[in-house]
């Protein structure tokens, strides 16, 4: 054991690191290495895209080892409108451990009866939202009417929306882009075809603006619509049978988030060296961008990576069930549970 240092010389040191702490903002617990047995994990998740920070900054930083976990990635490629469906598949198969999907798409697998369960979210602030090309006039939400509006994978958060300012659905033509191409929708949105689509608004405006691209935005979250678009699930079955894993990927996985909060540059730079050539040349050219975008909804003042809480959670129920998006209530104490982050965060 090291000799004690004399008293002042201690208190001195502690202020130091309590200031440096300080100074960082940092949250992060760094716990020890774990003494778990090893066990082999997979995410599965749509694309390669930078909002699975947790993911990208957990490997890059060694955090899965550190839980003495394997973890690796999967993804599904699948055309856009039914990527989430096939990562919820892939996970109920057992050919994945853990998936990220939308809060609606928990609560509608639940209603099928699909016992996959939320337990940490990316996202505390909702990022999706209309865009329209400023020669649209598309300015309010009313404006939508009698207009063709083309949507990806958000078509049930777009109801949402639409139900919560009003709007009547049947005034509205929804396009979808053929074959689920992001070329061909995009195409469809530059030449006018459509009058807006549905999109994550921050990595949309990112990516136009930097082709000089001038557009309008209308951020469901701005009109009082509470969303977690991408949220951490894995099964009962794995949350019965394996919590201890669940609670070491959970661990690991919100500090990849916390790091890459920290150390956005790094974290964009990792995640471009090993699926920069898996992303189009325009989506390489504004990663830095768009993750120095992305840290407020991952790390929005008075909150914490990967908390989710019960009001947004009852708000997206309640929504989801008054616009007839659900058949019925379910019962959200099964849809998602905060104990693996509460643990963490402990």
């Amino acid at each position: 054991m090291p000799q004690l240092r004399p008293l002042r010389a201690s208190l001195i040191i502690i202020v130091l690191m309590a200031l440096v702490l300080t100074a960082c903002g940092s949250d992060d617990n760094e716990p020890e290495a774990t003494q778990a047995p090893p066990a082999s994990v997979t995410l599965v998740t749509v694309i390669p895209q930078i909002s699975d920070v947790g993911y990208y900054g957990a490997v890059s930083q060694g955090y899965f080892d550190d839980e003495n976990l394997q973890a690796s990635i999967q993804f599904t490629n699948s055309p856009l409108e039914q990527g989430e469906s096939d990562v919820l598949a892939a996970v109920l198969a057992g050919n994945g451990d853990f998936g990220m999907v939308g809060a609606d798409r928990i609560l509608q697998a639940r209603q099928r009866g699909q016992q996959v369960v939320a337990i940490a979210s990316v996202y505390q602030r909702d990022p999706t939202a209309v865009l329209a090309l400023k020669n649209k006039n598309i300015t309010h939400p009313e404006d939508l009417l009698g207009k063709r509006v083309l949507v990806w994978t958000y078509e049930t958060i777009f109801r949402l929306f639409a139900s919560v300012v009003g709007l009547d659905m049947s005034d509205i033509t929804l396009v979808t882009p053929p074959e689920g191409s992001v070329a061909a929708g995009s195409t469809l949105f530059v030449t006018g075809q459509v009058d807006a689509m549905i999109v994550n608004g921050t990595e949309a405006v990112v990516q136009f603006s930097s082709a000089g691209i001038d557009v309008d935005t209308l951020y469901f979250n701005e009109y009082g619509v509470a969303n977690y678009p991408n949220v951490l699930f894995t099964t009962e079955a794995m949350l019965r049978d394996h919590p201890d894993v669940v609670q070491r990927f959970v661990n690991a996985f919100v500090r990849g988030m916390q790091y890459a909060v920290r150390n956005p540059v790094e974290t964009s730079t990792w995640f471009l060296e090993n699926y920069g050539d898996q992303l189009l040349v325009q989506q390489r050219d504004v990663q830095d961008e768009l993750m120095q975008a992305i840290i407020p909804l991952i790390a929005p003042p008075d909150t914490q990576p990967g908390v989710m809480n019960a009001e947004t959670w009852q708000f997206i129920h309640d929504e989801m069930v008054k616009a007839g998006l659900l058949a019925e209530p379910l019962d959200l104490s099964q849809a998602y549970t905060r104990r693996f982050v509460d643990a963490y965060y402990k």
